[in-house]
């Protein structure tokens, strides 16, 4: 993050619809100042994703809740690491998912909410944007992106860590059902770390393709829309050139 200049932090309050404008205006601003280096950079900034914006707007939005969203991956990890060498963690890994998935809960709501203000379809960037939420929470590079309002793209998640041991992997226990889990004989660790691994590559290269095909889709989106601009340009022309046309027509006569 201290590779951008401080006055960019204000680009990714802008709605997406005004981002290239007021990243070109900066980047003259700065150039005008003397400050090629930072224009080039501003210059260089790529309008963000609808997600992406929403999660941008957290950092001011819900401070206090992206703070959680922190503490709560930590958590999370640190029960990871004690699944993996006591067989009496999983209570622990289970508070720490219930807590990781409510505070993502609310943050997405927020995030919608925000695309919501500005005209968007927020509803169907939700996927997106949890999806994003649980990599930040486990990435710290990433979670302090978003805490900072400065995301570019998605975030990832890190190799390492996945939902083998995330969200939906330690459901609650029906009543009795301890005692039958210590009874039951201790799980192949090493066959255990081995078939996590396995699943994070796989989720991994999944969330990588569906980021790429989110951003094939807005880009074909924007394309559309100036598509669309130019085509309503061109139309009013022909039907000013075709009335002036019948115009000069009618004066030959």
């Amino acid at each position: 993050m201290s590779d951008l200049p401080p006055e960019a932090t204000e680009l990714y309050r802008e709605p997406p619809s005004g981002f290239i404008a007021a990243r070109d205006q900066l980047a003259s601003t700065l150039r005008g100042a003397g400050r090629d280096d930072d224009a080039k950079v501003v210059k260089a900034l790529r309008k963000p994703t609808l997600p992406v914006w929403a999660l941008d707007q957290l950092s001011h939005r819900e401070p206090t809740l992206l703070q959680e969203l922190v503490d709560a991956g930590a958590e999370l990890r640190a029960a990871q690491q004690a699944t993996l060498s006591s067989a009496d963690a999983a209570e622990r890994m289970r508070a720490a998912t219930a807590e990781r998935r409510e505070v993502i809960a609310k943050l997405n709501a927020s995030a919608v909410a925000a695309l919501g203000e500005i005209g968007a379809a927020g509803g169907s960037q939700a996927d997106a944007i949890a999806a994003a939420l649980e990599s930040a929470s486990i990435d710290p590079e990433a979670g302090a992106r978003l805490q900072a309002g400065l995301l570019t793209a998605l975030p990832e998640a890190p190799g390492g860590f996945g939902d083998v041991f995330g969200l939906a992997a330690v459901p609650d226990l029906p009543a009795g059902a301890k005692k039958k889990a210590a009874a039951a004989p201790k799980p192949d660790a090493a066959k255990l770390r081995r078939m996590r691994d396995a699943a994070v590559k796989a989720a991994s290269k999944d969330r990588a393709y569906a980021d790429r095909v989110a951003r094939d889709l807005q880009q074909a989106r924007e394309r559309l829309a100036t598509l669309e601009a130019d085509h309503a340009a061109a139309e009013a022309k022909a039907l000013e050139s075709q009335a002036a046309a019948k115009r000069a027509e009618k004066d030959a006569r």
